[in-house]
């Protein structure tokens, strides 16, 4: 896996001992997010990309998201936005169909952050806090003591034990409980690349970014 972070204007790379984001691949049907009480609904369903795609000011969540199936080698941009300064949070690609290269461009008021890791077929990347119960990196598909781990390119990412799962926070409290987050004073673009192709079923070639607002500029 890999961090690069760089100035988009001069080229020059920068200092990423401050930048805190998660990054992991994750099973496409693993990755919940919890609505109530009782209440929780995995990425195949319409309410789980509601966490990306539909602002919501009362929480102070907002996104962006794309629905349409990606070709190999496709790089697509899911915001391009100015005029206000906010958090970003979270970024999921869809869940790719061959095992290949996914990598996450953040640029945040012309500075790129790029996450970028060999994602194993059936898996999505995630880019972000998420919470975890009593989970464990696969090992179905390692083939050697150094390809098992939540990094590594041999692994199915996280797999539930007794119906557990990864959940997302919210954008405010993913920020405010833990320090997650890339800030932007005035502008954000988010791009995600596909080294191959993605599933074609709905919701599975779903992607999308997640991120809080903290004020609108003059």
């Amino acid at each position: 896996m890999a961090l690069i972070v760089k100035n988009e204007a001069s080229g020059a790379v920068v200092p990423s001992s401050t930048i805190r984001m998660p990054m992991s691949s994750v099973w496409y049907a693993n990755t919940y997010i919890k609505t109530s009480k009782a209440l929780t609904y995995n990425s195949t369903t319409a309410t789980f990309w509601s966490f990306f795609g539909v602002d919501a000011e009362p929480s102070n969540r907002y996104g962006s998201q794309n629905t349409t199936t990606w070709a190999a080698g496709e790089e697509r941009t899911l915001i391009d936005t100015t005029g206000f300064s906010g958090i970003l949070t979270h970024a999921l690609s869809p869940q790719i169909n061959v095992d290949g290269v996914v990598s996450v461009t953040i640029i945040a008021d012309g500075v790129s952050h790029v996450f970028s890791k060999n994602v194993l077929s059936g898996n999505c990347l995630l880019v972000g806090q998420f919470n975890q119960s009593d989970v464990r990196p696969s090992t179905a598909s390692g083939t050697g003591n150094y390809e098992i781990g939540v990094d590594r390119y041999r692994d199915n990412g996280w797999e539930t034990i007794s119906n557990t799962y990864i959940s997302l926070m919210s954008p405010t409290d993913a920020h405010s409980l833990t320090g997650v987050g890339i800030p932007f004073k005035d502008s954000l673009i988010v791009k995600i690349y596909m080294g191959q192709v993605s599933n074609n079923t709905t919701y599975r070639n779903y992607s999308g970014v997640a991120y809080t607002k903290t004020g609108v500029q003059s």
